[in-house]
């Protein structure tokens, strides 16, 4: 049916790389063809995942 494609893992990672090597939302949202938001939305949820590893993290050790 119709609705918007899936944005995949690779393409998460790498929209997390370029923001943290200092690319601009607005450039990545570009580039992949996607909203600003959409790109603020990925890097809090990539930013919730690793906080949760760390927290488990320090709860095995």
């Amino acid at each position: 049916m119709g609705g918007r494609p899936k944005i995949d893992s690779k393409t998460r990672r790498q929209i997390n790389i370029l923001f943290e090597q200092g690319e601009s939302a607005k450039d990545i949202a570009k580039e992949f063809n996607i909203g600003r938001s959409t790109v603020y939305k990925f890097l809090k949820e990539s930013k919730t995942i690793q906080k949760e590893i760390n927290t488990h993290d320090e709860t095995i050790n």
